[in-house]
């Protein structure tokens, strides 16, 4: 089983490079206890109420010209560089099915990944990505960044043929946009996560015959 969980999200806020915040230092204490890297990606319930929407902020696709500007981002984000040669690497493998950028002023303020997880038991191959990592410049976080760029993926993937997703990241947070415990759809995950762990459809019903362990690409097998 791999040692840590893929970047919770966080980026900064969730957002940073937390898994969400970047400030690596949102995740619950128990969770974080099991799973270094979540403890670095996800925000607390109080900061996350605090959030205001960033003005002046786009979001859109990264493009070839944004990979440097991504890389340091999501380093920055999370104060190392491991989480950026994760994408780095997904994206090197064709594995990044959605990447999306914040930007602020023409400049790269945060990131969110996505990839394709493969469920054991998934008798209609349902489509189903993983977000991981959400990243934002930590002078940027705190401010929205990371709540938009995750309602903006899944739209994306949405629109991509995803029919669900998984997070591993504070339940309070991802609440927030319909990801609910992923035991209740019957999966399971290779980092002991119980409540941190979760899904949502994004296809009505898309998870209701889908069981068993969820495995996320083999590139995050080298974080940590």
């Amino acid at each position: 089983m791999p040692s840590t969980p893929p970047c919770r999200s966080r980026g900064g806020e969730a957002e940073s490079g937390q898994w969400a915040d970047g400030s690596g230092q949102f995740a619950s204490e128990r969770f974080a206890s099991k799973n270094p890297i979540a403890s670095r990606v996800v925000p607390t319930a109080a900061q996350i109420d605090s959030l205001q929407p960033v003005s002046e902020v786009s979001y859109r696709p990264e493009r070839p010209d944004d990979i440097a500007a991504i890389h340091a981002v999501v380093a920055a984000a999370f104060g190392h560089e491991d989480e950026a040669q994760l994408v780095d690497a997904l994206r090197d493998a064709g594995k990044l099915s959605v990447s999306l950028i914040a930007c602020h002023d023409e400049q790269v303020i945060g990131h969110i990944a996505f990839s394709q997880v493969e469920i054991a038991t998934n008798p209609r191959h349902a489509r189903v990505a993983g977000l991981a990592p959400l990243s934002v410049a930590p002078a940027g976080q705190g401010e929205g960044v990371g709540s938009a760029l995750v309602r903006e993926g899944l739209a994306a993937c949405m629109a991509a043929g995803f029919a669900a997703a998984v997070v591993l990241g504070e339940p309070g947070y991802y609440g927030r946009f319909g990801f609910t415990r992923g035991g209740g759809f019957g999966l399971e995950n290779e980092y002991g996560a119980d409540a941190g762990f979760m899904a949502v459809e994004l296809a009505e019903g898309a998870l209701v015959d889908c069981s068993g362990l969820v495995r996320y690409a083999p590139e995050f097998a080298a974080l940590g």
